[in-house]
């Protein structure tokens, strides 16, 4: 992605496709390393995480600036070996939209990057901008005749922090193959879904439930044709349980955690007030004041929509009420404390608003299927709820079922040297939150 700044800061033509390398996923919670080992059938080499403090997830650029210094560590005790690496665009520093082009191949790519450096009222070479046409759909808001016209999914940042990405790879004495979005990286976790040439018309909603977003990525096939970040995940959450039980946000992640069922049982009463009006995600600064606004201003749009979805929230029970999807149990008990209704309402309002977007774009389609990942997926009632309110057929992903890993792999463990403490990854369980992890690690150098 963004093969503009790779060609001017690395030699990719050098680079072979079977080259191992090492997978870095700057998230909003943690810093996730993860190696391959190349071949058909690959396994895990190596793998680390390394957490994000409280005090540094509302800040972006102070938590990329630690991720970015905790790297070289990270990588030695992790025991990486590879040559190459590859690394993950942060969600909360990036643009992505769907918009309408005319053209085909780098004429589309420019008339895109000059819109949004226009709607942007920035220089164009100040953007790095990757555009990913939609085939077969019907541009949004077209009759479906209009001749030459596509649509888009632009995602786009600064060619600052794509620079100072590239520098911090090379600082490590790291070879840089490419910087990817996650929502590709995501769909490429799952390629080996959909080998078969009928793969190709399932439609498939991913949920990446984040502690900082909720990503929406719907593929047909291993082919992405929608994709927004909703900025509402795991926080989002924890700040109404703080304000239902008074605790701090770390004691209110606990406690989320803990929660056998999301909502009360019918007729237990409550009501959220304005818990979900607080203030939204990471304020994001990519250096370039325009698109820091412009993600202000979706942040806000959807903290809006929050606070006029819990106000007008429906006091009748039944629609929360229902049989729970294929592949996912009912909780077997509630906590009586804490109701999450009227947040979790807001999300997957809005989750069903990107439903309805694809639906316009592919006429007589619909989704097929979820698959839940991201860490917050490890919440299987949370994961019941959404999947029983979209009303559709869901499972929650492990991305390292399918890997194979040395009996002797040391994974560091958080701590302290001496051996104390867990397992920085614990592979002996399910990790929906390495997703896109995995995806990087797969996905061949960019060139």
């Amino acid at each position: 992605m963004f093969r503009k700044g790779l060609e001017r800061l690395t030699r990719l033509g050098l680079v072979s496709t079977q080259k191992p390398h090492v997978a870095i996923d700057l998230g909003f919670s943690s810093m996730k390393l993860l190696q391959l080992s190349g071949g058909e059938n690959p396994s895990i080499v190596a793998a680390h995480a390394v957490s994000v403090s409280e005090a540094l997830r509302e800040d972006a650029s102070k938590r990329l600036e630690f991720q970015l210094s905790a790297l070289p560590k990270a990588l030695k005790e992790g025991g990486f070996s590879a040559k190459y690496a590859a690394c993950t665009l942060p969600a909360g520093q990036t643009l992505c939209k769907h918009t309408q082009a005319s053209g085909d191949g780098p004429p589309m790519q420019s008339i895109v990057s000059a819109n949004l450096a226009s709607q942007l009222s920035c220089p164009s070479e100040a953007l790095r901008v990757k555009c990913l046409a939609v085939p077969g759909a019907r541009p949004a808001g077209s009759s479906g005749g209009d001749a030459g016209t596509s649509e888009v999914i632009a995602i786009a940042t600064s060619a600052g922090l794509i620079e100072r990405l590239m520098a911090a790879l090379k600082a490590c004495r790291l070879e840089p193959v490419g910087i990817h979005a996650e929502c590709q990286a995501l769909l490429r976790a799952f390629d080996h879904l959909h080998r078969r040439a009928e793969d190709a018309s399932l439609a498939t909603m991913y949920l990446d439930l984040g502690a900082g977003t909720t990503k929406v990525c719907i593929g047909h096939g291993a082919e992405l044709v929608f994709h927004k970040n909703i900025a509402m995940g795991g926080r989002f959450l924890d700040r109404a349980v703080a304000s239902i039980a008074k605790m701090t946000m770390s004691e209110a992640n606990r406690a989320r955690f803990s929660l056998t069922s999301v909502t009360r049982q019918p007729g237990a009463g409550g009501n959220l007030g304005s818990v979900a009006a607080g203030p939204g995600g990471a304020t994001a600064l990519t250096g370039i004041p325009a698109i820091d606004a412009a993600i202000a201003a979706e942040a806000a749009r959807a903290r809006a929509s929050t606070s006029e979805a819990v106000a007008g929230v429906m006091s009748d029970e039944d629609r929360r009420e229902g049989q729970p999807a294929p592949g996912l149990s009912r909780a077997s008990d509630y906590d009586a404390q804490i109701d999450l209704s009227e947040p979790l309402s807001a999300m997957t309002d809005e989750v069903a608003s990107c439903m309805r977007y694809y639906e316009s774009l592919f006429p007589g389609r619909r989704v097929q299927r979820v698959i839940f990942v991201g860490g917050e997926a490890r919440h299987t009632p949370l994961c019941h709820h959404i999947a029983r309110t979209l009303r559709m057929p869901a499972s929650v992903a492990d991305p390292f079922a399918r890997f194979g890993h040395d009996a002797g792999l040391k994974v560091p463990r958080l701590g302290g040297e001496d051996g104390a403490g867990q397992p920085a990854v614990d592979l002996n369980q399910p990790q929906p939150g390495w997703a896109v992890t995995v995806g990087v690690a797969l996905s061949p150098p960019e060139r």
